[in-house]
C-alpha cells in the first residue's frame, strides 16, 4: 500500500507541474477529464496538453469487490498528435503498475502482487468542438508480473497482449 500512496503522490505532483506547463501555451485544450471503457473495465485519464501536439495524461482504476478484494492501477500516458484538427490521430506509450490486495489474505492465504505495464498505442480522437471527443485506441502491452500474480496466468513473467479502448473526454 506505501507503493501505491507513492506512486499516487508523484502523479499529482506531475500533473500539477504539467498543468503549469500547459497554462503558458495557447492552446485551446489544457486540461480534460476523459473516461475509458476497455471490455469489462473503467478509467479516468487527466489529459494535459503541454504543446499543440503534446499531452500527458496521468490514469487510474479502481476496482472492489466487497469483503474480496481491491484493485487499483495507476500510470502515464503521454501522447503525440500528429494533427490537432476535427480527426486527430496520435501515437502514444502506456506505463504504469496494478495494484492487487485481498481482503482476507491470512485467512486465504493471498498476498498482494503489483503488475508493471509497458505498452505502445495508436489511436485517433475526433473532436465534435475543441472542448469534447470521442476516440478509439489499439495497444500492444507488455506486462511484467508479480512472482504472485495469477492476473495473466503466467506469475513472475512477462506476457505480450493486445487491447483496444474508447475514450470520451471533455477538456476545460
Amino acid at each position: 500500500m506505501k507503493t501505491f500512496k507513492k506512486m499516487l503522490l508523484l502523479l499529482l505532483f506531475a500533473a500539477i507541474h504539467m498543468q503549469t506547463i500547459a497554462q503558458v501555451t495557447d492552446d485551446t485544450r489544457r486540461v480534460g477529464l476523459s473516461a475509458t471503457i476497455q471490455g469489462n473495465q473503467f478509467g479516468f485519464l487527466l489529459p494535459i496538453w503541454v504543446g499543440e501536439h503534446l499531452s500527458i495524461a496521468p490514469s487510474i482504476e479502481v476496482k472492489s469487490a466487497a469483503g474480496i478484494a481491491s484493485e487499483y492501477g495507476i500510470g502515464i500516458i503521454p501522447r503525440y498528435y500528429f494533427a490537432t484538427e476535427k480527426v486527430a490521430p496520435y501515437v502514444g506509450l502506456r506505463a504504469g503498475a496494478i495494484f492487487y490486495q485481498p481482503a482476507k489474505a491470512k485467512e486465504l492465504n493471498l498476498s498482494s502482487t503489483t503488475d508493471v505495464l509497458v505498452g505502445a498505442a495508436f489511436g485517433s480522437d475526433y473532436f465534435f468542438d475543441p472542448h469534447f471527443s470521442i476516440g478509439v485506441e489499439l495497444q500492444g502491452n507488455f506486462t511484467f508480473s508479480d512472482k504472485n500474480s495469477i492476473r495473466f496466468n503466467n506469475p513472475g513473467k512477462v506476457n505480450f497482449n493486445t487491447a483496444s479502448a474508447v475514450i470520451l473526454s471533455i477538456y476545460f
